[in-house]
């Protein structure tokens, strides 16, 4: 294994400085066995390493499977800068470049339009982790001394539990929770932008949601209207078209998902590595737009780029799809509801103003 490591180092094409105790545990995550993640680490990337050319184009395919993850996820996630904009954009760096020019012309026209400088593609904390909606406040904060408890999805005030045939033991094991002075109701019903955030913020733009003022004729009012999909465009210009449950479900004489049909379905319409875009009813009411992800390791992720609280025990925001599978509705009442693959798509360039940006 190290012979093969250092053969592989001795192909890096870019100047990398990691402090190897802080990036182990991404190693990890990442597919470098522990013990040898150790080694590798400190061995290699705790000093300077330069080397010849594009590293992606000197793995082979049958080099060991994830060092080619391993290599991206070290150049694109553990280096700052080497983006790019229109004006580098005839020359990219090697490691922004997604391999498909429709998808490499998008790039370059988005930069553009929203005037920033594109950078390195980040991992999935990076794009996560509250950086795609970083004005999110929670409604409710933990307070020993609040005035309402949390249970099964709902805050309801201590009063509202007295009347229940709850003991006072159970009340006082619940946790309470006072309301936040500086909730914003906008940054919390924008799900459908923070999406679309976090999958443009993986390609390597230094962008984040807006807030959904749920005004007629905003762009993200407009966006949280259905229309997740529709920002999203085949690399020859279609419109690209979801996969949806009501037809899967025509499909088999269904009218209702069971949680077992909904593995299924995601099995199914998410074979591919990649970043998809999944849209649902909830069972206690209300809709979603959020993130599934066929990451390296070929399991299916849940990532929550809108809500803090749901990252809390993540180290890199994945979560357990079934923490996604538990709150669907059996019925998918409205129309158009499903999901689509979106890292393999361009972005309309017409609705680049749905996010906030540091402008060049």
């Amino acid at each position: 294994m190290i012979g093969e490591l250092e053969l592989f180092s001795s192909q890096l094409n870019h100047h990398v400085i990691i402090e190897p105790l802080k990036t182990i545990e991404e190693a990890v995550r990442y597919g470098l066995p522990s013990d040898k993640a150790n080694l590798y680490l400190r061995k290699y990337y705790s000093k300077h390493i330069s080397i010849a050319e594009d590293v992606m184009h000197y793995i082979n395919e049958d080099c060991i499977p994830y060092l080619k993850d391993v290599a991206f996820y070290i150049e694109s996630a553990m280096n700052e800068g080497g983006g790019y904009s229109s004006s580098t954009m005839s020359n990219p760096s090697p490691r922004n470049r997604i391999g498909d020019p429709a998808i490499n012309k998008n790039n370059s026209e988005l930069a553009d339009a929203l005037g920033v400088v594109l950078g390195a593609p980040m991992s999935i904390a990076e794009a996560d982790k509250q950086s795609a909606n970083p004005n999110y406040t929670p409604k409710y904060l933990e307070d020993s001394n609040g005035d309402f408890y949390y249970y099964n999805g709902e805050y309801r005030r201590i009063k509202w539990w007295m009347n229940l045939p709850v003991t006072k033991t159970t009340l006082d094991n619940m946790p309470r929770f006072r309301k936040n002075p500086d909730y914003e109701e906008k940054f919390s019903i924008n799900c459908a932008t923070t999406s679309a955030a976090y999958v443009l913020r993986k390609r390597g733009f230094p962008i984040w949601a807006k807030g959904n003022p749920k005004v007629e004729g905003n762009l993200n009012t407009w966006l949280s209207d259905s229309h997740s999909f529709d920002i999203w465009k085949n690399t020859d210009g279609s419109d690209a078209q979801p996969s949806l449950y009501e037809e899967w479900m025509g499909e088999r004489g269904m009218n209702s998902m069971t949680p077992d049909d909904y593995r299924f379905f995601f099995e199914e319409k998410c074979k591919e590595k990649g970043v998809y875009i999944v849209t649902t009813a909830w069972k206690n009411g209300g809709g979603h737009a959020t993130i599934l992800e066929r990451d390296i390791d070929g399991k299916l992720y849940f990532i929550e780029p809108q809500v803090f609280e749901a990252d809390r025990t993540d180290v890199d925001g994945r979560r357990n799809i079934e923490d996604l599978i538990s709150r669907m509705h059996p019925r998918q009442r409205w129309l158009g509801l499903g999901v689509m693959r979106v890292d393999d798509k361009i972005f309309d360039i017409k609705y680049a103003d749905l996010f906030e940006t540091n402008k060049i």
